[in-house]
């Protein structure tokens, strides 16, 4: 009798105590933000997903729960499929402030949680800027290894192969493919020698019209000799499959064509490709970046670029094909700048490069 008197005392202490504000033992799963015992059964929550620019899930960005003061209430990270939540949440204003290496997030979104509610957000990252990228990655081993990655000796003959891109088609008619080596297990590169034709047909009439002020008509029609590609899309295995890998010593000539092109970015345009390859090694899906360097018998060196996360200089559209004025210049062309997009932006362009054509996506 004493002891169910004891107990029933307890019972009715821990029960005051709650309602009254006192000390609450919780039992929050992680990520909650703990509430004071008054505020327990008022209580909002805060939950949501974070993906990347392309729609992917981000898996393990840091989140955090702020007050206005920023001062952090509670963290958590996302699950594999990109969701958070922070339960038991007293009501009040609140901001999110998420973490993942290669992006930011822009806005931080203003919360308001209410009695009883759950707020539900969606998150969308986007890519760090160079500056930003470079702090986070430039004593990482990967991005060394992309800074300094050269051909691997593997090569590929390729004869009368296709490779299309968007509203771009490559064939490769007779000649070899290097590849460069892996980094974290994956190849980013190659160097094309020998005799191949590029051909570009825009699929919206205003497109093709820019177009013509470079080729006189609205389709583009190339010879190349070379070409250098970079990538982490899946050219790599659709290529090596068109013929019979062999593994050698490392052509000179490929291999200097690789430090051509990455001179000229470096010293030229000042545009960081390896921190934008670093970037999709770190996602959690394979990234969508293509970019071809061709020197090409009419129009000179020029380059097709296409990438879900926004194309070199003409940012946020996702496919641009730049060539340089002086081969404008011998075509006949004056016109110098062909993304009405770019332009109604007032974006910069690299100096002595033509842009004749940008957009988002190929029309369905």
């Amino acid at each position: 009798m004493c002891k169910q008197i004891l107990a029933l005392a307890l019972s009715v202490f821990l029960l005051q105590t709650a309602f009254a504000g006192g000390p609450v033992i919780s039992t929050n799963e992680p990520g909650a933000a703990v509430p004071t015992g008054n505020t327990l059964l008022q209580a909002g929550r805060v939950e949501g997903s974070v993906s990347d620019p392309a729609g992917a899930k981000v898996a393990n960005a840091r989140v955090a729960l702020l007050d206005l003061t920023g001062a952090v209430i509670a963290e958590t990270k996302t699950d594999a499929q990109g969701r958070f939540s922070f339960a038991d949440v007293a009501p009040g204003p609140y901001t999110l402030r998420v973490e993942a290496e290669g992006f930011t997030l822009p806005d931080r979104p203003n919360i308001e949680v209410k009695k009883g509610a759950t707020q539900t957000l969606s998150l969308k990252l986007e890519i760090a800027s160079i500056s930003e990228k470079v702090d986070v990655s430039s004593t990482d081993p990967i991005y060394v290894g992309l800074r300094q990655v050269k051909l691997s000796g593997e090569s590929v003959a390729l004869k009368n192969v296709v490779l299309k891109r968007d509203a771009g088609i490559i064939t490769f008619k007779d000649g070899v493919i290097h590849f460069l080596a892996p980094v974290e297990g994956r190849v980013t590169g190659a160097v094309f020698l020998g005799d191949g034709e590029f051909e570009l047909t825009p699929p919206l009439e205003i497109e093709k019209k820019h177009l013509a002020n470079l080729t006189s008509g609205p389709k583009l029609s190339e010879q190349f000799s070379k070409v250098v590609f970079r990538f982490t899309d899946g050219t790599y295995d659709e290529l090596k499959k068109q013929g019979t890998p062999t593994t050698g010593p490392v052509d000179s000539s490929a291999q200097g064509s690789l430090d051509d092109v990455r001179t000229r970015l470096r010293k030229t345009t000042g545009y960081n490709l390896e921190a934008r390859i670093f970037t999709d090694l770190s996602m959690p899906t394979p990234g969508g970046l293509f970019q071809a360097y061709f020197n090409g018998k009419k129009y000179g060196n020029w380059l097709f670029a296409i990438d879900a996360l926004g194309a070199p200089f003409v940012t946020p559209e996702e496919v641009v094909l730049i060539t340089p004025r002086t081969a404008m210049a011998a075509s006949g062309a004056r016109f110098t700048s062909t993304s009405t997009t770019a332009a109604r932006s007032g974006r910069r362009r690299t100096t002595g490069s033509s842009i004749f054509f940008t957009r988002t996506s190929t029309p369905e």
